[in-house]
């Protein structure tokens, strides 16, 4: 990964917990994460993950934990601030 991604990536991280603290963006937050807890990607540890230790083929709903053509990897990303982050996206194109 190149660097200037790399800050890129790391200032998102930072501007999706600075809303969650400060309550910013619920809406957006609360759609997406209707969405996240109904995909078997998601873990409900430290208030909602995206596992990054499994794939998901999408268009089947077929999960599996070696990368397969068609798969998604899940992004690890603490998903109540991620949600929170118009720019932002699920890798399974889910939102």
């Amino acid at each position: 990964m190149e660097i200037g991604n790399l800050i890129k990536q790391g200032r998102d991280i930072a501007e999706g917990h600075a809303r969650e603290l400060l309550g910013l963006d619920q809406d957006i937050s609360q759609q997406r994460m209707k969405i996240c807890m109904k995909c078997p990607l998601y873990k409900s540890n430290l208030g909602g993950q995206c596992n990054p230790a499994l794939y998901l083929n999408p268009e089947t709903g077929d999960v599996s934990n070696v990368k397969k053509d068609g798969y998604f990897k899940g992004c690890g990303c603490r998903l109540g601030a991620k949600t929170r982050l118009a720019g932002s996206h699920c890798p399974a194109l889910k939102w």
